[in-house]
């Protein structure tokens, strides 16, 4: 399952309308899941997508991401325009809706506060990986954004 950073759904459609095409289309997607995840992200179902801000329509988007039972997850950039407080509650979710064992590739440019939802992490720079790490302990996770920082920068 892959999540782009750029929009893919129609904008023309409600949110609910959105669920239906998706439920039609894919016979691993959860109708109550969708609508239990926009009801905690507060988005409204009647609302038409080219009506969100770009960080609702984000939401909307991993909502029904995360609406779907898949082995494999592929997320680019999730988060990147949503204010700190949203982006708190996404991770939240994230870590609570993806299923248990699912392989989780996630796609950023902001570290800080994810540091949580890997088990291991690859940096690739100017198109080339710089840093493979497992991330063990609390202490490689606190030091994360550190470690990455002293990879590109060469240190």
């Amino acid at each position: 399952m892959f999540l782009p950073d750029t929009p893919y759904l129609y904008g023309f459609l409600r949110i609910e309308e959105c669920i239906t095409l998706m439920a039609r289309y894919f016979s691993d997607f959860s109708i109550e899941r969708a609508y239990t995840l926009i009801d905690e992200l507060g988005l409204d179902e009647r609302k038409r997508v080219n009506a969100l801000s770009k960080g609702m329509g984000e939401q909307l988007s991993l909502s029904l991401m995360l609406a779907r039972d898949n082995d494999v997850y592929l997320f680019d950039e999730p988060l990147a325009a949503v204010d700190p407080v949203t982006r708190d509650a996404l991770v939240k979710i994230i870590r609570a809706y993806l299923p248990p064992g699912a392989v989780t590739i996630l796609s950023t440019h902001l570290i800080f506060g994810l540091q949580d939802l890997f088990d291991s992490c690859m940096v690739l720079h100017d198109g080339k990986l710089i840093l493979q790490e497992q991330i063990a302990s609390a202490e490689d996770r606190a030091n994360l954004e550190n470690m990455v920082k002293e990879a590109i920068l060469g240190g």
